[in-house]
């Protein structure tokens, strides 16, 4: 065995290990990537053979190699391990939480302010008394009924047509019998999950099936916000897809983060920067939002910008800023009722969103239409 072959060896005993250990870890994972990983993790490839599957793979692939082991043929175990999972598993081993033991940081070049400077800039020490007891105990109901097996399908269709409704949208005046004034997309979402229309898409998602009438009110409703049609084939999907993946909520909502990423981030149109707001609506509270504001307030840097950081490793930076955007808001240390301790990333960016904007969300409306149960009028 030469030098070279014995430090493959070693890197991918080590490799083995943390797959190993993934799989213990992984609540959302479907059992064809199990079957995927458990293949990899016998599987004691030589050095022709590391460099044969790199060359043989794909772009995304390829990122993942890059990223993780410097790009060379030689030492792109990971990239293999990536390859293998990433049919069945969407992103590969990043919703496996692999990543998180091997993975250096991918946007260490990108400048963001001090935590320090941020909140002496906005004179911010807690989080205001409206957030706690509004939104804040609304999620930690939403985690009690997580933890109990309450959550349901119902709960997941509405939580990702909200979420889904409020990407690339702001803010219009509406004046409807839905709502009136200044509405945020997602508000006014919520508003018709209320609606005769909205409880009737909501029934018939029950079955699997994306009612046509409904879907085509919503589409019809929302043309003032923008991309309707795109909204109207997030919600036939929501129908038609998310009734089995209920199963899976209990799990990805309490377990650790890598398993609500890899559950979320499956679903279709929901990266690393949505993910954590999806996860305030079902309770989970350990992931803020990347959105413009939080872009704007911590880096100043625009769209293109952030777009070279969060795409980098397939991806992976966008994860990367969320997790960076945690620690800042950590070290704020924003007072807190400590029974909402379990919440505090998403409070905290509810915080600053609001501070930054000179706003005072309760997301009332969020509220209501999640708590509503199927079938109540």
């Amino acid at each position: 065995m030469t030098e070279d072959d014995g430090q493959l060896a070693r890197i991918w005993e080590g490799i083995k290990d943390t797959a190993k250990g993934a799989v213990r870890g992984v609540a959302a994972m479907p059992a064809e990537g199990m079957g995927a990983l458990n293949a990899v993790a016998n599987w004691t490839p030589t050095r022709d053979e590391y460099a044969a599957r790199y060359a043989g793979m794909g772009d995304r692939a390829r990122a993942y190699a890059d990223a993780l082991m410097g790009g060379s043929p030689e030492s792109s175990a990971m990239g293999t391990f990536g390859e293998m999972l990433g049919p069945p598993v969407k992103g590969g081993v990043k919703a496996l939480g692999v990543l998180g033991a091997v993975t250096p940081s991918l946007i260490k070049d990108w400048r963001w302010r001090k935590a320090a400077d941020v909140q002496k800039g906005l004179g911010i020490n807690e989080v205001p008394a409206y957030i706690q007891q509004g939104y804040g105990k609304f999620m930690q109901g939403q985690a009690g009924r997580a933890a109990s097996g309450e959550l349901g399908s119902d709960d997941l269709v509405k939580a990702y047509g909200i979420t889904r409704s409020s990407v690339n949208r702001a803010a219009r005046n509406v004046s409807d019998d839905l709502a009136k004034g200044s509405v945020r997309p997602e508000g006014y979402m919520s508003e018709w999950l209320l609606s005769p229309a909205g409880r009737d898409y909501r029934a018939a998602a029950q079955e699997g099936v994306a009612d046509p009438a409904a879907i085509d009110d919503i589409v019809r409703r929302f043309q003032t916000f923008g991309m309707a049609d795109t909204l109207g084939k997030d919600l036939t999907y929501g129908a038609k897809e998310l009734g089995p993946r209920a199963n899976a909520l209990r799990e990805a909502v309490t377990g650790d983060k890598t398993a609500w990423r890899g559950f979320a981030q499956d679903l279709p149109g929901i990266g690393p920067a949505k993910s954590g707001f999806l996860a305030s609506l079902l309770g989970r509270g350990d992931l803020p939002t990347l959105d413009a504001r939080q872009l704007n307030l911590w880096t100043g840097s625009p769209g293109d910008v952030v777009s070279k950081f969060t795409r980098r490793g397939g991806g992976l930076g966008g994860d990367q800023a969320v997790d960076r955007l945690a620690s800042r808001q950590a070290q704020l240390a924003l007072a807190l009722d400590p029974s909402l301790a379990p919440q505090y990333q998403h409070l905290a960016h509810h915080t600053l969103w609001d501070k930054v904007g000179g706003t005072q969300t309760t997301h009332d409306d969020l509220i209501r239409a999640m708590m509503e149960p199927l079938g109540a009028r």
